[in-house]
């Protein structure tokens, strides 16, 4: 009579093979591409969170270090507020200092 019906041709294998490699050489253009295109100012700054105090039940103050200063800030339900900001004396080296204690 005739032949069977395949679930997959070899012409369908050879376009999934196709998608999935151009999928594999977006996702490989995509991490090359990110850090070149980072949306903050000098792209490899970090954000260091130093120490967090808990005040009451809703507040807490957080001491960070981004860019070569530290931050005290206290974040509410209501949002947050930045008391405090001076430069880091301890940037250069990098070391962390114990703030928590």
């Amino acid at each position: 009579m005739g032949e069977a019906p395949t679930l997959f041709g070899v012409d369908t294998l050879l376009a999934l093979a196709l998608v999935l490699g151009l999928m594999l050489l977006l996702a490989a253009g995509l991490r090359w591409l990110a850090p070149r295109f980072s949306m903050t100012p000098g792209g490899d700054q970090r954000i260091e969170l130093l120490a967090t105090r808990i005040l009451d039940n809703r507040s807490r103050a957080s001491l960070l270090r981004c860019g070569g200063r530290r931050y005290l800030v206290v974040t509410t339900a209501g949002g947050a507020c930045l008391l405090d900001s001076y430069a880091d004396r301890e940037a250069g080296e990098g070391k962390a200092a114990d703030a928590a204690g």
